[in-house]
């Protein structure tokens, strides 16, 4: 970290409170280098307080903002110092280059091309990732990521023989965050001849369980309502399942699948039909002696 932080507080020999404001002319964080990282912060006995969260009566909210891979980010948030730490973070991200991104975080040469804007919302505490609780959005325009491993495995899987760069033009992800994991309720790779939809889960550690619709054209220019009906009529010809990791993932493909379900429940009722039925039998009526004398 290089800047400065000023800060102006009082104290009645119990209880103290500080506002200032930060100044940092760079920090870097998990590899990431952060510029001109601007904004109000609140300290007291409690715990910490910065961007918008420091806003008070009579004072227009101002959020911490910063400059990242020539784009930038704006964050509120605060953290407690009692119990466990609980936390809070919001943060937003508008127009970083995604290779600058990718390589900073990787520590190496990345081809991956691409605008990235993003949000979420986040807290936790300091027992451990297990306490994450959080959702957000992430969008790619410009993109180039048709050599990323995944992309590629699955440009093989659907049989494309020779992708260009605008396999995937852009893209669209709608997640959550719970505990270690993120569960991906929504995403699509949107491209000009091809375009897939779909969902899953990836874990802190790498791990990675999506399933893909594949829906022929740009999904970016089909209203949300056809999007989803293409998506579901394609979806009953093929899904692309996706295991493993993202460096390394394992691909598979189950054509028809509603046709296949279709076929295991007419077996199962056919098998219900010719299966032999159980008849009670009646109890043997006792002989009765001597009913010719009644």
């Amino acid at each position: 970290v290089h800047g400065g932080l000023s800060l102006q507080g009082n104290t009645d020999g119990q209880r103290w409170s500080a506002a200032g404001e930060i100044d940092l002319d760079s920090a870097i964080w998990r590899g990431i280098q952060l510029t001109q990282v601007r904004g109000p912060i609140l300290m007291d006995q409690s715990g910490v307080r910065f961007g918008a969260m420091t806003m008070s009566d009579g004072i227009t909210p101002r959020r911490l903002s910063a400059k990242v891979a020539g784009g930038e980010i704006e964050v509120d948030g605060m953290a407690s110092s009692s119990g466990l730490g609980g936390f809070t973070v919001a943060a937003s991200l508008a127009n970083a280059d995604l290779e600058r991104l990718a390589c900073d975080s990787h520590g190496t040469p990345h081809r991956s091309k691409g605008r990235v804007f993003g949000s979420v919302e986040i807290s936790g505490t300091r027992a451990g990732t297990h306490s994450l609780r959080g959702h957000g959005q992430m969008r790619i325009r410009d993109a180039d990521v048709y050599e990323l491993p995944l992309v590629v495995a699955m440009l093989k899987m659907l049989r494309v023989k020779s992708p260009d760069r605008n396999a995937f033009g852009s893209s669209f992800i709608q997640f959550r965050i719970a505990g270690p994991h993120a569960y991906l309720d929504e995403i699509e790779l949107a491209g000009d001849a091809i375009s897939l939809v779909g969902n899953g889960e990836v874990g802190f550690d790498g791990d990675v369980q999506m399933t893909f619709r594949s829906i022929m054209g740009d999904a970016e220019e089909q209203l949300p309502a056809m999007k989803r009906m293409l998506g579901g009529a394609s979806g009953q010809f093929l899904l692309l399942h996706v295991d493993g990791s993202l460096g390394s993932p394992e691909l598979s493909t189950e054509a028809f699948p509603t046709l296949a379900a279709a076929i295991q429940k007419l077996q199962s009722q056919r098998q219900e039909k010719t299966r032999p039925r159980r008849t009670a039998s009646r109890p043997a009526q006792p002989e009765v002696r001597g009913a010719s004398n009644l």
